[in-house]
């Protein structure tokens, strides 16, 4: 099978969103970050109210709302501050290889890619975990590298599904 596809920023930045979702380390993180803020603020309310030895209602009322919004709001904010850092770092240098016409003939054995840059081979046993979303299949060969298949290569879901099945038939999806 061979597939030739144009690669783009965009494709580069779904990629980068998809790999920090599925990061046990970057979960964690939102997890905690997400957990800080309000108790951070609700502590404040509850000093502001100490140091000033009056219950004030109003104070706590008001970052009760900003915990709670900071809770539903916060996901959001994280995941563009990933996709910002990772659209400046790219903006940093060239990238000639990893944009523009990138062409995967692939048989049993693994694959080829071809682009500006080259080729370069792999097998199919130097890949960790096949990954797809609604838009994409990733062929990981790291936790922060993968081939990235753009579901829109596709001409039709048949092609598509003789992709998936020739992944599958090597033990992955």
């Amino acid at each position: 099978m061979e597939l030739t596809y144009d690669l783009t920023k965009e494709d580069y930045l779904a990629f980068q969103l998809h790999a920090a979702k599925q990061s046990e380390t970057v979960k964690r993180a939102l997890i905690m970050q997400r957990l800080m803020g309000p108790v951070l603020f609700l502590l404040f309310a509850l000093v502001v109210s100490w140091v000033t030895e009056e219950w004030l209602s109003g104070l706590f009322i008001t970052f009760a709302v900003a915990s709670v919004l900071w809770v539903i709001l916060y996901p959001k904010f994280f995941y563009g501050h990933i996709k910002r850092n990772v659209s400046k770092m790219l903006n940093e240098s060239r990238n000639d290889n990893m944009f523009g016409l990138h062409t995967l003939v692939m048989d049993r054995k693994g694959f080829t890619e071809k682009n500006r840059a080259g080729e370069k081979k792999t097998n199919w046993s130097g890949i960790e975990r096949v990954e797809e979303n609604e838009a994409y299949f990733f062929l990981f060969i790291s936790i922060m590298e993968a081939y990235i298949v753009p579901k829109r290569v596709f001409e039709n879901e048949d092609r598509q599904e003789e992709f998936k099945t020739l992944v599958k038939s090597v033990n992955f999806i």
